[in-house]
């Protein structure tokens, strides 16, 4: 895999009011190692020969109190420099300090009440002296945990992974020489999601899962995962499906790089058969990536009958009406073809034209009659008969078969 290579410079809005010493270097807007309102920071430089008395400096209006800057310091103001009395415990010092809960770090930071946001504009000044410097996310550093990040006077980038803070390579000296310095961030691999097997029940091309009639159906994944940085780099492997989300496990690795990962999911037949699609998703420390694959769930026609037996007492020349509830167990859409098995009796025997099926119209059951049904999985449709007796029709006890076969609806 080819690493990724990035040097990217942002301009952003400048205002230099009058010559000074002190500046604003980086920016962090949108931390995402900490909350927003415990992990803002502001940092600024003294480029000048002297310490700085910051008595009379303010930040967007607010006093940044006794103290001073010496000269080629950097000073970090944070939102929340130490962990308050709130109920976390998170705090600039929790994530750029050593989290002891006491500031001791090897470069100076305050802590100033701070609200930045998306776009803003920041104003240090002591009514003398003014920098002044406007920002929108579109520039970078935008809940992805980097910083905006001085470089020259009218320069800005976005800068690394948690930001430098106490630190740079700001400088506002003009470069007399015949060489420029050249800052390149080489970007964690991104992991390859090379391969997805699924569970398969059918030798043609794609996958085809079948359910199980009265269960429900595993089916099992594997992925093979390369992390050109090494296989323990990746922090998570999942897969989402029909609205849901498991985790990975990890099987084996056949080189550094290369690893397999394994699950399961289960599908039941009350899920309607057709194309769906699963996706894989790899993180590493810094990078995600995902990678789908789709699979057929197929049709299963599985019906029940609400009752087994029409019983009925009729004289001749009556008729009598029945019906019959059909039950969709399987996770296709149904439509039914209904025949008729003639009623016979050692008196004889009654036509089949004389039991009549209902859709619309009644039908005689002479020849097979097709019902669009269209019953939907898990619900049910009525099929109405009408038995008559014929006005020649001898006593006794008739006896016939009504088959009712399901099949895929025409209108799914």
């Amino acid at each position: 895999m080819k690493r990724i290579f990035v040097v990217t410079m942002l301009l952003l809005v400048f205002f230099p009011l009058v010559t000074a010493n002190l500046y604003l270097t980086e920016i962090m807007y949108a931390p995402t190692q900490v909350s927003d309102s415990e992990g803002e920071w502001i940092e600024m430089y003294n480029d000048g020969e002297n310490t700085v008395d910051l008595n009379t400096w303010m930040i967007d209006g607010k006093a940044i109190g006794n103290r001073s800057i010496a000269t080629k310091e950097y000073l970090v103001i944070a939102r929340e420099l130490l962990d308050s009395t709130d109920n976390d415990t998170e705090s600039f010092e929790s994530y750029w300090g050593n989290n002891n809960g006491i500031w001791d770090e090897n470069f100076s930071a305050i802590e100033l009440i701070l609200s930045l946001k998306e776009e803003d504009t920041i104003v240090l000044t002591n009514n003398l002296n003014e920098d002044k410097v406007s920002y929108n996310k579109s520039l970078g550093a935008n809940k992805n945990g980097k910083t905006l990040e001085r470089v020259s006077l009218t320069e800005w980038q976005e800068g690394f992974l948690d930001g430098t803070p106490g630190f740079g390579n700001f400088s506002t000296s003009k470069n007399n020489g015949d060489s420029i310095s050249v800052f390149v961030e080489i970007l964690n691999n991104i992991p390859e999601i090379l391969a997805i097997n699924l569970t398969d029940d059918a030798d043609q091309e794609g996958i085809q899962i079948y359910p199980l009639l009265n269960g429900e159906k595993i089916v099992f994944v594997e992925v093979l995962i390369n992390e050109s940085d090494g296989f323990q780099n990746l922090e998570q492997v999942s897969f989402s499906v029909l609205n849901q989300t498991k985790n990975l496990s990890f099987k084996e690795n056949s080189t550094t790089t290369l690893a397999r990962f394994q699950g399961n999911f289960t599908l039941t037949n009350t899920i309607q058969a057709g194309n769906y699609l699963l996706e894989v998703s790899a993180k590493d420390t810094e990078n995600q990536t995902t990678k789908n694959i789709s699979f057929s769930y197929e049709g299963i026609i599985s019906t029940e009958l609400n009752l087994s037996t029409f019983e009925m007492s009729l004289h001749s020349g009556d008729a009598a009406l029945r019906s019959v509830q059909v039950l969709n167990k399987g996770n296709i859409a149904i439509d039914t073809e209904v025949s008729m098995q003639e009623l016979t009796s050692e008196q004889g025997e009654i036509f089949d034209n004389k039991i009549e099926v209902f859709q619309d119209v009644w039908l005689p059951l002479a020849n097979p009659v097709f019902l669009d049904l269209n019953v939907a999985p898990q619900n049910a449709g009525e099929i109405q008969f009408r038995i008559q007796a014929p006005q020649q029709a001898k006593s006794g006890r008739y006896k016939g078969k009504i088959t009712i076969t399901s099949v895929e609806s025409k209108n799914e």
